[in-house]
């Protein structure tokens, strides 16, 4: 399961604060959103790393949105389950 993996990885890392929130039911347009924390922007940009290699490795295409910044990011791994 590749929410597992996103996890996983972000743990493997030191994320601070991993939680995966469910809105499949809620009438989203996403299913999960799993979000997590970092101590500076250097990490933000390394877990954002970590995740898309990881995806990347299970074939699947993302974008990626805030890294220049590095104050937050956004990777969208599109469909996962």
């Amino acid at each position: 399961e590749l929410i597992r993996l996103i996890t996983d990885t972000l743990e493997d890392k030191k994320a601070l604060d991993v939680m995966t929130i469910d809105l499949k039911d809620k009438g989203a347009i996403v299913d999960y959103m799993i979000i997590a924390s970092a101590t500076s922007g250097r990490q933000i940009v390394a877990l954002a790393d970590a995740i898309g290699q990881a995806l990347k490795q299970k074939g699947l295409p993302i974008v990626v949105e805030g890294l220049a910044q590095a104050d937050w990011v956004l990777v969208d791994a599109g469909d996962i389950w």
